[in-house]
């Protein structure tokens, strides 16, 4: 992250750009269209499918990129001042970052924040930044209607003309939601397989929507000391995972080790990916001790 006088800087270099061909009051668009910035893929998806070809899309987190220590290029925070809207889920470090630069950096007296999680129960005691909870908030099903249905609301607000659009695409998404929820209740109860292991805790609102239990290695954000890591996989040997997950920005050399010495298999979930739904079901197929769907 940049240092004040580094903001500085940029801001000094970015603004008169800004100003160039833009009076200021006109909303930020794309080609005749809002733009809509989100934080990670699954957001994106799911926008996506709400707004159609009404708006444009884009993803301030390039998939694989870690947000711990992802800084975003200059071109890339040039497109983000022409956006209309910043639709985020007020989780802290890189998405509250990204939210201040675009306050900072909007071309248009009109762009907005919002909070598409509102309404969502947050999970604590997962992360070292407990302040607002467990930010993972998009692997969970029955969350991702409620983020649909608060885009939506926003597109409607945003663009008034487009709301009869959004509302039946919003309709669909929802069932089609309601029924990817289904599918997977049916597979994890097939298989009774109630435990899964993970480096980082991302999946605490899958596992808490059905009745799972998350065995994460690594606490609070940090790795654990060898005498913690020693004890963490004593419990999750002693709890029967039935598989071990890891994603690629979290250290796969270390997961794999830690897959062979409590003895199950090792798969890799891309849960930032705009592949959302298919990552839902590659986890509850992984769970289940399924091969992927």
């Amino acid at each position: 992250m940049l240092p004040a006088v580094g903001w500085l800087i940029l801001l000094t270099l970015l603004l008169p750009t800004a100003a160039c061909g833009n009076d200021g009051n006109k909303e930020a668009k794309h080609d005749g269209k809002p733009t809509i910035a989100v934080t990670y893929g699954p957001l994106a998806y799911l926008l996506r499918e709400v707004a159609g070809e009404r708006c444009d899309v884009t993803v301030t987190l390039p998939p694989g990129a870690n947000p711990e220590s992802y800084d975003p290029t200059m071109a890339e925070l040039r497109r983000l001042g022409d956006c209309a809207a910043y639709f985020q889920m007020n989780t802290p470090g890189f998405e509250e970052s990204m939210a201040s630069r675009f306050k900072a950096l909007a071309r248009s007296d009109s762009a907005r924040v919002a909070d598409v999680s509102a309404g969502i129960e947050r999970i604590e005691g997962t992360h070292a930044d407990d302040s607002h909870g467990d930010p993972h908030i998009w692997n969970s099903v029955r969350n991702a209607r409620t983020i649909a249905a608060n885009m939506a609301r926003e597109l409607s607000a945003i663009d008034p003309a487009g709301a009869s659009y959004y509302k039946p695409r919003l309709d669909s998404l929802t069932a089609s939601l309601d029924a990817l929820d289904a599918e997977i209740a049916s597979t994890l109860k097939a298989s009774g397989n109630r435990a899964f292991a993970i480096q980082h805790p991302s999946l605490s609102y899958f596992a808490r929507d059905y009745g799972l239990e998350q065995i994460p290695i690594e606490s609070d954000g940090k790795e654990p000391s060898p005498a913690q890591m020693a004890e963490r996989l004593a419990y999750a040997i002693g709890h029967h995972p039935s598989v071990m997950f890891f994603e690629r920005e979290h250290n796969p050399e270390q997961a794999a080790e830690l897959a062979r010495q409590i003895g199950v298999p090792l798969v890799e979930l891309r849960l930032n990916s705009e592949d959302w739904p298919q990552q839902m079901r590659k986890t509850a197929a992984a769970i289940a001790g399924r091969k992927n769907p």
